[in-house]
């Protein structure tokens, strides 16, 4: 009984010496997201990627069967189910940030959604973009 009370105060310390150990950590820099260094790493590896599948010669045809999956009208919206509705964000060739919208439950599982938009994300990009911290939101 001793030794594992021994043992089970050697674990619950070991957590507490080991958060209070210097990190040298060489990857820090990176957590500085939207800093100039890291963000000139980002796109030396984005280049190195982009090379990589861009140099398979099935780059383009898997590229093409992607974008066609990806946009097609006739897909099946995902539907998260909240109280009486089906909540759907759809992406498309119209919609390419987005649309964050809502149909009743019936009209969806009658098969004839009735969508109403709750938030349209290519209508607000703009706004964003306007923003004095629009350097954060560049990606919308």
């Amino acid at each position: 009984m001793k030794r594992l009370l021994a043992a089970l105060a050697m674990t619950a310390s070991a957590p507490f010496a080991f958060a209070q150990a210097p990190v040298d950590d060489p990857y820090l820099w990176l957590e500085d997201v939207t800093g100039d260094k890291a963000m000139a790493w980002v796109k030396e590896q984005n280049a190195k990627t982009d090379a990589v599948l861009k140099g398979d010669p099935r780059y383009e045809t898997f590229r093409k069967e992607a974008l066609a999956i990806l946009t097609a009208q006739d897909r099946t919206p995902k539907p998260e189910f909240r109280g009486d509705g089906i909540d759907n964000f759809w992406q498309d060739a119209t919609n390419v940030r987005g649309l964050w919208r809502r149909s009743p439950l019936a009209a969806y599982a009658a098969g004839a959604p009735q969508w109403e938009t709750l938030l349209d994300v290519d209508a607000l990009a703009p706004l964003v973009a306007s923003l004095d911290h629009s350097a954060q939101y560049a990606h919308l």
